[in-house]
């Protein structure tokens, strides 16, 4: 932040007090976002729904983002915003581009294949981020089953195991039926969750193609499947062994 002369433009979140603390010792102009701080990019009237986000900039100016899941994206769409403003756009201009948006793929995608609801979020995998895509699918209305498949959060360092325990003790009271792990790591996950005996089943797998096998032979018409694991795991692996059987009656 201090290599910005002061000619330029620093955007930043004025919900985190470290970015707070940045600005106050930047030499060039800044531009906030947030949500619960007073900002020059204010994010307000927050709804999600399986359509897509919903909210206002500073009260007045109407954003809908079809299609894009999980209310951390209002950030996103928050801080695109304040650069935008910087380069001298409007408002509306800029609520008229993100309505347009398309996310990216296996981040929050939602398909449906055979009537089973898959929500797509394989692209990485860290601790905080797998914890708000859990929470968000927790959410999410279902007619069937809600099946958690959760890959190894990888580049931990020497609290890998400590996060893959923590994270089964925050997905243990968000009512799922099934849980997929994936990986070495998330041996420590499954060991974490039957110790604490809520009585949901957690199978482990070696890699993907394996989980994938193993669901498309459990998962049926009307449930919900999240995918969420460090790239390196390649959960997307496990989509891709519904779709060439589409004559298979699942049960």
């Amino acid at each position: 932040i201090h290599s910005l002369e002061p000619s330029g433009v620093a955007v930043l979140n004025q919900d985190n007090e470290h970015t707070r603390e940045m600005a106050r010792r930047c030499l060039c102009r800044v531009v906030s976002f947030g949500v619960y701080q007073q900002a020059d990019i204010q994010g307000a009237d927050i709804t999600t729904s399986e359509g897509g986000l919903r909210f206002t900039i500073n009260r007045d100016v109407p954003v809908e983002m079809n299609g894009v899941l999980g209310p951390w994206n209002v950030y996103n769409a928050l801080a695109a915003s304040a650069v935008c403003i910087s380069l001298g756009l409007e408002l509306g201009q800029i609520a008229a581009r993100l309505a347009d948006y398309t996310p990216p793929p296996m981040r929050m995608e939602r398909s449906t294949v055979n009537g089973i609801t898959f929500i797509n979020d394989a692209y990485n995998a860290a601790p905080r981020s797998t914890r708000l895509a859990v929470g968000e699918f927790a959410l999410m209305p279902c007619a069937g089953r809600k099946i958690l498949v959760l890959g190894d959060m990888l580049e931990l360092g020497e609290q890998a195991r400590l996060y893959h325990e923590r994270l089964a003790d925050q997905i243990m009271d968000l009512n799922f039926h099934v849980i997929y792990a994936v990986g070495e790591l998330s041996r420590h996950l499954c060991h974490r969750i039957s110790q604490l005996r809520r009585g949901v089943r957690v199978r482990h797998f070696d890699g993907s193609e394996q989980a994938g096998l193993a669901l498309l032979h459990e998962a049926r018409e009307g449930d919900m499947v999240l995918l969420k694991g460090s790239r390196e795991i390649r959960l997307e692996r496990i989509l891709e062994a519904f779709r060439p059987h589409p004559a298979i009656a699942l049960s």
